[in-house]
């Protein structure tokens, strides 16, 4: 009796039934004047989040909110807390948005304890605190981003202060140190991000430390990417008592190297970084410069950092130097007796560099702009509310940077040997269906990159990690509503419309990355589920392992893991062997597409199942515990 088949049949069946309902983006809560887990002595101002060991709900569940605050309430939201974790795994806070009142963290203790943790890394975890508006007081203990803790357990972590005061002088224990990639483990290369990014009206006073020689700390990491300041703008006020790269000694035989200052700015200036204790000790890391500014001269010089008549020395080791690409038109050096940080441009004087404004409710080509072609290498800064088209084959070497509106690409070679930087307010997108390659990108640099249901492939300059940091912050928790990162409209549509769609991303191995709109399971990105995204997925051998996977391993929801949840989107389409689902509306015909491998499904249904499996015995041992 032939059985092989029929029980792959009926397995297959079974499954699919289990994972038949399209995938819904979850809606984020809105925590206002409410309680939610346990009270303490009654209080039920804000978010109490109290007596969860370790940040844990009594049923490990996971808070994505927003704060706001009202008159009523007070806007208070105080978080009691062993530590307070923002993370989207293992029961934690995957992402927190602050846009008014105040949030204390943590309570007072005798001893300094406490942590604030953005990215936890006991079993891996993004995380994403976002604050545009009040005022977060960190009372004692250390904020933590990017935490690494084990081999499994890698963190990427980002606070984006755009709007209000961060500070750790005003509340109820003056003190805290923040630490970006802290780590209490041997250092694997390249599985932790952090990142503090401070743009717009933000107030940064990280006052004085517990620990006065590292109010802010960089690292350990082995990748430039894994401990990041950025510095956005000149309207950012920002008090730091001590700053130090290289925070923590050698771990685990590797010399940790403490990544990347990134300031971002235009012909105004910048946001001084005042150093007000005991100086800045600058070691083996980077200096990014991003230069928007639509004209500079040879000469012109900028402040970085001050530590003025009362704070100390700033010293700067030779390992801290201006990355490669920007040694050629700028000078870094310490003046008035290493109290300053100085930025000189010592390149040729730029003198107008093509600035193109678009009015607010405008749309035109660059040819309506009066540029029938971009060449040359001066920058390209794109202004206005309205929307500029880039509709030609260009030849333009100089950087692209879009500070307000919408750049859209609409040709395959539209900025091909342009790098794009997308500032906070500003919007690059794609035509529809539009496969376009750019020079660079700088995804993370506070603005938006709508990829509605087109495909770019970035040249080089952009890591896997930092790109996957991007798609994470457009991708807000499923909905792909994100206001900066990469996103995409189109799949933020369709998920609210019940149909599971997504954007995905490839390392190409040649130093290019590319992300294009896509749905779960389409490995390749070739815009069809097929017997080879079946074969990737099963083949390369990272489901339920819980080594840290990619999106042609089949980490279609963004974890960091393969399991079976990345099983059910997989299968939840209904896209298998249905061939492109892309397909502008003018296109004639449909793509050949290989017959369907009961086999390769059955398999991916057995394994989903065994899962489903485990985890259920996992459960019947009670509670995880750490």
């Amino acid at each position: 009796m032939k059985t092989g088949a029929p029980l792959a049949a009926c397995v297959i069946a079974a499954f699919a039934v289990s994972v038949s309902s399209p995938a819904v983006a979850q809606t984020p809560s809105t925590y206002l004047g409410t309680t939610s887990g346990t009270t303490i002595n009654g209080e039920t101002w804000g978010l109490w989040m109290g007596n969860w060991d370790n940040g844990y709900s009594g049923n490990n569940a996971s808070y994505i909110g927003t704060i706001n605050s009202t008159a009523a309430n007070d806007g208070r939201v105080f978080c009691d807390l062993t530590d307070l974790f923002i993370a989207d795994s293992d029961g934690k806070i995957g992402s927190l948005t602050m846009t008014s009142g105040t949030l204390q963290a943590p309570m007072a203790l005798a001893a300094n304890t406490r942590t604030v943790t953005i990215g936890s890394g006991y079993v891996g975890g993004r995380g994403v605190f976002q604050q545009s508006g009040g005022t977060f007081y960190m009372n004692s203990g250390e904020m933590r981003l990017g935490e690494f803790r084990s081999a499994a357990g890698a963190g990427n972590g980002l606070y984006d202060i755009s709007g209000g005061l961060f500070t750790t002088t005003g509340g109820l224990q003056p003190g805290g140190n923040v630490v970006l990639h802290r780590s209490n483990q041997p250092i694997a290369s390249g599985t932790s991000r952090a990142e503090l990014r401070i743009s717009g009206s933000a107030v940064v006073d990280l006052g004085v430390p517990d620990d006065p020689t590292a109010a802010l700390g960089f690292g350990p990491g082995t990748g430039e990417g894994s401990s990041i300041l950025t510095v956005i703008g000149s309207q950012a006020s920002i008090n730091i008592a001590s700053m130090r790269m290289d925070f923590t000694a050698t771990i685990g035989g590797v010399v940790p190297n403490s990544g990347v200052i990134n300031y971002s700015f235009d012909e105004s200036g910048v946001s001084t970084i005042n150093i007000t204790g005991t100086g800045a000790s600058l070691a083996q890391g980077y200096l990014d410069v991003n230069y928007t500014g639509s004209s500079i001269t040879s000469g012109t010089t900028f402040t970085l950092m001050n530590t003025g008549t009362g704070g100390g020395a700033i010293t700067m080791a030779s390992t801290f130097t201006l990355r490669p690409e920007d040694q050629a038109n700028w000078q870094l050096d310490l003046v008035d007796t290493n109290k300053a940080l100085r930025l000189t441009y010592t390149g040729s004087t730029i003198v107008g560099a093509i600035t193109i404004n678009v009015g607010s409710g405008t749309t035109q080509t660059q040819t309506q702009a009066g540029y029938s072609t971009l060449s040359g290498s001066l920058p390209l800064v794109k202004t206005g509310g309205g929307t500029l088209v880039i509709t030609a084959a260009n030849t333009l070497t100089g950087s692209t940077s879009v500070q307000q509106g919408t750049l859209q690409l609409a040709n395959a070679a539209a900025l091909a040997s342009s790098r794009i930087v997308p500032l906070a307010g500003g919007t690059v997108s794609l035509a529809p269906y539009l496969q376009t390659t750019v020079g660079g990108l700088a995804p993370n640099a506070g603005g938006l990159v709508d990829l509605a249901n087109g495909k770019v492939t970035v040249a080089s300059g952009l890591t896997p990690t930092e790109l996957v940091t991007a798609i994470v912050a457009g991708r807000n928790n499923g909905s792909w509503t994100g206001t900066s990162g990469i996103t995409s409209s189109v799949a933020a549509s369709d998920v609210a419309s019940s149909i599971p769609r997504s954007v995905g991303w490839l390392d190409n191995g040649d130093g290019s990355v590319t992300a294009a709109f896509a749905a779960p399971g389409d490995t390749n990105l070739d815009w069809s589920i097929d017997i080879l995204d079946t074969a990737n997925f099963l083949a390369l051998g990272k489901f339920d392992t819980g080594s840290p996977a990619t999106w042609l391993e089949g980490d279609f929801t963004y974890d960091g893991f393969v399991d079976i949840l990345d099983t059910a989107a997989f299968l939840s389409t209904g896209l298998y062997n249905t061939g492109n689902y892309n397909t502008p509306p003018s296109a004639t015909g449909i793509a050949a597409v290989p017959e369907p491998s009961a086999t390769a499904l059955a398999a991916l249904a057995v394994a989903g199942w065994a899962a489903i499996g485990q985890a259920r015995r996992f459960r019947s041992c009670g509670r995880k515990v750490r």
